[in-house]
């Protein structure tokens, strides 16, 4: 009886012309993440989540538009997206609008501070859209779980009569459907991710598991629950997605809104690494080696120093000026297998070495505005004996 009752309620919501909400085409909306088995028991902000991006040219109006976590839509249960939601900081609430490759997270757990703390545990700035539970239109389901021992699915639709069968009120447009997160092989806190680059998976296809530093999954700082406090062992990538635009990251590789020594040292570490991590590669040309580095300093350069210019090679804590503080850097790592600018490895191979003091030297008390800074008095002596054993060294 519920469930003729529920579809009654359905065929009468759909059959109301639904203003300003376009038509999207199949594949303008996909899932692009789910993690059906956190690591972390229920109660706490890092419970079962969805990932939607926005793959059109255009922003896409959400109100109306419906999805499951259970089983197919006509079963009788199914959750509408809200017409509003309120953004973080702000008093009143604005049109749930996805912009083009913008990313949504609906996260299972029904309390507005569950959000808040699922947003800080993954260190997600306040312009991500998450939508908990609580926020949805509920219409028999309100974001029940997701299944990480036997596999389940995740459909969503658009609002409106399915041209290829006028008879029924709803079109799927995107569906996942994975299986077990737990199989004795592999273990809780890792999501599922699908490539939606790749033709094949727009709509379904196989995933993969997410993996720590591999399309920018990575570790959160903390497990986000008062049940079980301590630091985070999910991996995942809510909010990132693989293929993001080919703009070239920015360099802010943590996610943090910070360019520092956090980012730069990653990159130097990748370089090194030589795995060629797409992330990485500021210049879009397939590898990330010196010009990688090069990019960065300019990119941060421009975000953090006044002139706006690049840091200049041999600034090891990045406050504008090559002098004897970055020399203590280097003279603290010499001779050692270093990859990290901050502590000397300013060539990016690896070494803190003479090369790098010789890159240190060429731009010595000069700062990136190009303006010629004075050496501390005191410094003098430091320096000469630095020299002397880096010469002595590299003989």
């Amino acid at each position: 009886m519920i469930r003729k009752v529920m579809a009654a309620i359905f065929s009468l919501l759909l059959c109301v012309p639904s203003i300003g909400l376009a038509q999207v085409n199949l594949g303008d909306l996909r899932i692009t993440e789910i993690m059906s088995a956190s690591s972390h028991p229920s109660g706490g902000a890092n419970d079962d989540w969805i990932e939607i991006v926005n793959f059109s040219n255009d922003p896409i109006d959400l109100d109306g538009y419906l999805w499951d976590d259970g089983d197919q839509l006509f079963g009788g249960d199914f959750t509408a997206f809200p017409e509003m939601y309120t953004p973080v900081g702000a008093t009143d609430p604005v049109e749930l609008i996805l912009q083009p490759n913008e990313t949504i997270l609906l996260v299972r757990e029904d309390d507005a501070n569950i959000a808040g703390g699922f947003r800080e545990s993954w260190g997600l700035s306040d312009s991500q859209i998450i939508l908990g539970a609580e926020d949805m239109i509920s219409f028999g389901d309100t974001f029940s779980g997701l299944s990480g021992s036997n596999g389940d699915e995740v459909n969503l639709y658009f609002p409106g009569p399915d041209a290829a069968n006028p008879n029924v009120n709803a079109q799927l447009i995107a569906q996942r459907v994975f299986g077990a997160a737990l199989n004795g092989t592999e273990p809780a806190g890792r999501s599922f991710e699908w490539d939606p680059t790749d033709a094949s998976t727009a709509i379904a296809g196989s995933a993969n598991f997410s993996t720590d530093g591999v399309n920018f999954a990575y570790i959160p700082a903390s497990n986000g629950s008062t049940l079980m406090p301590g630091p985070g062992t999910d991996q995942a990538s809510p909010g990132l997605y693989i293929g993001m635009p080919t703009a070239g990251p920015d360099g802010d590789f943590n996610g943090d809104e910070v360019f520092d020594c956090l980012d730069v040292d990653a990159l130097v570490a990748e370089i090194v690494n030589g795995t060629n991590l797409s992330e990485f590669d500021m210049t879009q040309e397939g590898d990330v080696d010196g010009d990688d580095l090069t990019a960065w300093l300019a990119a941060a350069g421009a975000a953090n120093l006044a002139s706006g210019n690049p840091y200049l090679v041999g600034d090891a804590n990045l406050d504008g000026n090559v002098n004897g503080q970055d020399f203590v850097a280097w003279n603290n790592n010499k001779f050692q297998a270093v990859a990290a600018f901050c502590s000397g490895d300013f060539n990016a191979d690896g070494n803190v070495d003479g090369q790098d003091f010789v890159e240190w030297n060429n731009n010595k008390f000069t700062s990136a505005d190009g303006v010629s800074a004075v050496p501390e008095p005191a410094f003098g002596w430091f320096f000469g004996a630095g020299l002397l054993i880096a010469i002595r060294r590299r003989r």
